[in-house]
């Protein structure tokens, strides 16, 4: 019995190493090999063309089945996943948009099971250039005795670009305010332009605005005979 207690414990080091390496290759052969499936949320993105925009989308985000084996689902992170869907068709109106593996950019071995929804519906707007009037904001009041009476901007007008139905009820692109708080002079400023207010309209310029507001005294109100006069004049010369 001595040869066969001096075999169990003999190298003892070197048998519990070839074991670990054994369990290795068991699990590398064995459970590498093995299929497995994992679900994950990935956002969507439609990319319209040039001359469009995506004003309504029905889904932001889907699920997405998957199966592979674990080596293989552990070669790619699920957050670098995005569903990117062109849009060849740019006619206006709603589309309906079929989402599959090829839109994922998935590796080629692991396969999709399941895609929920399976679909993306999206509203197309043609995009429209146009020229639109400058609109001067000031804020604050003047100071006491005093009020603006003229305000004059260069330039008068500047290009936006946007959705056709966003352009179309667009009044105008304003600027940063003016303020004009306690003065009792003209003063000159310049502004850059605020943002539009709608979410597709950018300005198609870079633009800087000369405002120039006029300040003057408030007249002094006349006595009542004074203006009795003046309305008696007034009549006068209205026959």
């Amino acid at each position: 019995m001595a040869w066969l207690r001096e075999l169990v414990v003999k190298n003892t080091g070197l048998k519990i190493l070839s074991l670990f390496l054994a369990l290795v290759l068991w699990i590398v052969v064995f459970q590498g090999d093995q299929i497995v499936d994992q679900t994950f949320e990935v956002p969507v993105r439609v990319a319209p063309g040039p001359g469009s925009f995506i004003m309504d989308q029905s889904v932001l985000t889907v699920k997405v089945a998957v199966t592979g084996t674990p080596i293989l689902l552990r070669r790619f992170l699920p957050a670098d996943v995005v569903a990117r869907i062109p849009l060849s068709n740019e006619r206006e109106g709603e589309q309906i948009l079929q989402i599959s593996k090829d839109h994922l950019g998935l590796p080629g071995e692991l396969e999709v099971v399941r895609i929920t929804p399976p679909i993306v519906s999206v509203k197309v707007e043609r995009k429209e250039r146009k020229r639109m009037p400058i609109l001067t904001v000031l804020s604050g009041d003047p100071a006491s005795g005093f009020r603006v009476t003229g305000v004059r901007k260069q330039p008068s007008t500047v290009m936006v670009e946007g959705a056709r139905s966003e352009v179309a009820a667009l009044e105008g692109v304003p600027t940063r305010p003016v303020d004009v708080s306690g003065r009792s002079e003209s003063l000159q400023r310049e502004v850059p332009l605020a943002d539009t207010g709608k979410k597709t309209v950018m300005v198609a310029e870079d633009v800087t605005v000369k405002v120039s507001v006029t300040i003057e005294a408030v007249p002094a109100p006349a006595d009542e005979g004074e203006k009795q006069d003046k309305d008696k004049t007034a009549r006068r010369a209205s026959r």
